[in-house]
């Protein structure tokens, strides 16, 4: 255990009023690193210099750690970022 976590455990008094201290401040950063990584994932645009398989691979990225997290994408909502966030001259797509 990291020295910077028992400064929240020194007013408990059994390993269970422990392991929801830990719990509930771990869930705080997994709530708002899931925000992070939603505004990640809408806000997200091809780069110019990068390839349709890197920006695919970044778009995929980003809904795996969202999963990770508990936020699931669907399918189409990854398709439709993934055709939405391409610059103009893929329209034809």
């Amino acid at each position: 255990m990291e020295n910077t976590q028992l400064e929240y455990l020194l007013t408990c008094t059994t390993a269970k009023d422990m392991w929801d201290k830990l719990t509930s401040i771990h869930e705080q950063k997994s709530a708002s690193n899931k925000l992070i990584l939603l505004q990640r994932f809408h806000e997200y645009r091809m780069n110019p210099s990068e390839s349709v398989v890197q920006h695919v691979a970044r778009i995929q990225n980003l809904a795996t750690q969202l999963k990770d997290v508990g936020e699931n994408i669907s399918k189409v909502a990854v398709i439709a970022k993934i055709l939405g966030s391409l610059p103009s001259r893929y329209n034809a797509l």
